[in-house]
């Protein structure tokens, strides 16, 4: 199966499409979703630049950012709104029942920052998750993260079905 692209609105609609193509050759399969879901929380609205939903590298929450940060304030400005991202992720992930091995997410969400240029060493190092780099060094970055539960695949008889479910619960 090849990666399936789903075109919702994006913010940056060619950084959104570039993302796409780049995932097209890192990813055999699954799906991206681009331009959506946008999570709520009770106090905001937390959009999304792309998610990818896959088997081998699990699930990827991406935002493509509109500015390299050039001092510690704006690092840590960045660093901030990508564990926004996990934490809302993780808590709207985590109500569905189907989702979890007993008490821990069946799915671990990851979060990327994408820059138009190399961002400063300094952002990688103050941050202990995620990725914050350019697109050229996304493959790398996903082949080390692991793939989504096998016990959710098992408990499913077909993977697509535990892929379907995560689609359904985000889209």
């Amino acid at each position: 199966m090849a990666l399936e692209i789903v075109y919702g609105e994006s913010r940056n609609r060619p950084a959104a499409q570039a993302l796409a193509e780049a995932l097209k050759s890192a990813v055999d399969s699954g799906t991206v979703y681009l331009g959506y879901p946008v999570l709520a929380t009770a106090d905001e609205r937390v959009d999304v630049d792309a998610l990818l939903v896959s088997q081998a590298h699990g699930l990827v929450a991406f935002l493509i950012a509109e500015t390299i940060p050039s001092n510690q304030v704006e690092r840590e400005a960045a660093i901030a709104e990508q564990d926004r991202l996990f934490g809302v992720l993780e808590s709207y992930l985590s109500r569905h029942e189907g989702l979890r091995e007993r008490r821990k997410l069946a799915v671990q969400p990851n979060t990327a920052t994408l820059f138009a240029s190399p961002p400063p060493r300094e952002l990688s190092d103050e941050a202990e998750d995620g990725f914050y780099g350019q697109l050229d060094d996304l493959p790398g970055w996903l082949a080390g993260l692991h793939p989504i539960s096998a016990d959710l695949e098992m408990d499913r008889s077909q993977f697509g079905r535990g892929l379907g479910r995560i689609s359904r619960v985000l889209g």
